[in-house]
């Protein structure tokens, strides 16, 4: 008789390291706000015309973060702010 075939598995990551690790391998550091940006954005063309304002608001953010160069940049904070900006309930 041949023998049952077992199921095996790797046990691995959860779900968001591997989305960590997938970003990292594919988004460099220096972009991943503007990424991160632009594909919240587009989640948002469809019925939520009431957060333009603060969409305006947190483009300009980003905009002048990107101005200054590489080496003063400051991701984290500027991270803070845009979820400052857009608030908690940016879909209320």
């Amino acid at each position: 008789f041949p023998e049952p075939e077992q199921e095996s598995y790797l046990a691995g990551k959860d779900a968001t390291a591997g989305f960590v690790n997938l970003l990292r391998r594919n988004v460099p550091a220096r972009d991943v706000l503007n990424v991160c940006f632009a594909e919240w954005t587009k989640s948002l063309l469809h019925g939520h015309p009431h957060l333009i304002a603060r969409v305006d608001q947190a483009q300009a953010l980003l905009e002048k973060e990107n101005a200054l160069p590489a080496a003063i940049r400051k991701p984290a904070q500027t991270y803070r702010k845009l979820c400052e900006i857009l608030g908690p309930n940016y879909f209320s």
